[in-house]
């Protein structure tokens, strides 16, 4: 069976958040090589991935450095935390 072409994805409205995983494979890294980016285990962007913890304004910080964007893309990136 003859595999499809995969279709172009839209680019995002302004304004509208991205998810963070979005966000990193923006950059063409593996989840694991952002951890080591900016110096946590991967199973904790696992974490923050499923909205099971919620990183620490250094942190997140860090990780609006790595990935070229301000805080508040970041921030507004990331999932609400699960109870």
């Amino acid at each position: 069976m003859k595999k499809q072409p995969s279709k172009p994805t839209k680019p995002p409205k302004p304004g509208k958040p991205r998810g963070l995983a979005l966000l990193i494979s923006d950059l063409h890294i593996s989840q694991g090589a952002f951890a080591r980016l900016i110096n946590v285990d991967p199973s904790y962007i696992s974490h923050v991935l499923a909205g099971r913890k919620v990183p620490s304004l250094r942190r997140a910080n860090m990780m609006a450095t790595v990935l070229r964007v301000d805080l508040g893309t970041v921030s507004s990136s990331l999932p609400r935390k699960q109870r």
